[in-house]
């Protein structure tokens, strides 16, 4: 395990998150100090293929990526083509991953790829959207149309009411079997197949999100809308922002992906703007997704794919249950667990949001506490300022002696392992 040691008040912990702070006005910069990593892949195949049409992870971990030059698989180092054949839409159940384009789906299950040829008189049918039927199967969308698709086989065809000019951009099926249609003139909403209400006339309805509190978010070309029985309220009103994509991600956050505006966030209902979406403003955002690692992917037409990870500080002091406010050392121990050693108030370790301090009654008598190290059995090192060095196996530290049953005391500077279940200290002499 590694350590590092801090010269400084306080301690900086670091943990990966993907969220903001409460916004205080409808427009704002996040005010919690964040840093964060970003790298734009413009892999030369995937440029080729000029934008990206959808992003998903599988669940076996792979990024998948639909273009109209075919299907890309991502395995955290390469691109891979899968199928040279146009791509349109991705959708991810509890254990596969489903792609679709003219007149066949692709589906990824057991690190095996399938071509699925829609049956005539779907064979020329272009899969424009793919959604999760609750009951089994999918739902396969084109501009007018919906397919029920379950078993290997076409169960329901639906003629929608999408007619004319008008076509279906998105759809979402509520618990008691309602369809909500987004389409370019408004939302309908169908029951048994039969449009019972429209909202939002003359307004383009691009994207349909459930929220874990029963609500609908709409993304539409003129901004957020809510959506709750058949009640419908602006979240953000404004005609120029034109909304391709909402994304619900961890930490409550709805990310906004936009057409010529990059990627905008909503927490709590209200308008905020993150700074690590810098690098894509004023772009136009095809795809969004967050990985299972916390990482953000973001496709922009230009063909580029950002990959952006979050890491938010916290500080903590000896009012949060530190030791001391001088932290000497930190080595991370066992999955949730982090050690300190500080300059006066001994050890301490971090269980969730509580520190647990270890002293005399912990067997570890001197507050000056120099190096740690967790070693690959879990056992805790502690090497000290004037009492030697010693080691927790179970819940107490014992002192480390010598062949002949001597402590060591020493100034020691460095605690490492080497090869596993060797441990070397350092000292001044």
């Amino acid at each position: 395990m590694k350590t590092r040691t801090f010269r400084q008040i306080g301690l900086l912990f670091l943990a990966l998150c993907a969220a903001g702070s409460i916004p205080a006005a409808m427009q704002m910069e996040i005010t919690t100090p964040l840093s964060f990593g970003h790298r734009e892949w413009n892999v030369a195949e995937f440029a080729k293929s000029g934008y990206a049409l959808g992003l998903a992870q599988s669940p076996d971990g792979f990024l998948w990526i639909a273009t109209p030059r075919g299907l890309f698989r991502f395995d955290g180092y390469e691109f891979k083509l899968m199928s040279p054949q146009p791509v349109e839409a991705l959708a991810v159940d509890e254990s596969d991953c489903w792609a679709g384009g003219e007149g066949r789906l692709f589906h990824w299950a057991d690190h095996r790829l399938e071509t699925i040829l829609l049956p005539k008189p779907f064979d020329s049918f272009v899969v424009r959207r793919i959604g999760i039927h609750p009951e089994g199967g999918l739902w396969l969308a084109d501009f007018k149309r919906m397919l029920r698709f379950r078993g290997g086989r076409i169960t329901e065809p639906i003629q929608t009411p999408v007619s004319g000019r008008d076509s279906l951009l998105t759809f979402d099926q509520e618990k008691d079997g309602r369809l909500l249609l987004g389409t370019l003139d408004g939302l309908i909403a169908l029951e048994s197949g039969r449009p019972v209400s429209r909202l939002l006339p003359r307004t383009a309805v691009t994207s349909i999100l459930p929220l874990p509190d029963g609500r609908r978010l709409l993304g539409t070309n003129r901004g957020v809308f809510s959506l709750e029985g058949e009640q419908v309220r602006p979240l953000v009103d404004q005609p120029g922002l034109k909304v391709r994509q909402l994304y619900y991600s961890a930490g409550g956050l709805v990310l906004i992906s936009t057409h010529g505006q990059g990627v905008l966030a909503l927490k709590d209902d209200w308008l905020v703007s993150m700074p690590f979406f810098d690098p894509i403003q004023r772009q136009i955002v095809s795809g969004l997704i967050q990985d299972r690692e916390g990482s953000l992917w973001i496709a922009t037409y230009s063909g580029s794919l950002h990959q952006i990870w979050i890491t938010s500080i916290h500080t903590f002091s000896s009012g949060d249950g530190l030791p001391a406010d001088t932290i000497a050392c930190v080595a991370e121990g066992r999955p949730g667990e982090i050690w300190v050693g500080s300059l006066g108030g001994g050890a301490a370790r971090l269980v969730g949001d509580r520190w647990i301090r270890a002293g005399p009654e912990s067997g570890l008598p001197d507050p000056l506490v120099c190096c740690l190290l967790v070693d690959s059995r879990g056992d805790v090192w502690a090497a000290t300022h004037e009492t030697g060095l010693f080691c927790r196996r179970g819940d107490r530290f014992q002192p480390v002696t010598d062949q002949d049953g001597r402590r060591l005391i020493h100034s020691f500077t460095s605690l490492v392992e080497n090869p596993p279940g060797t441990v070397w200290a350092g000292a001044e002499h």
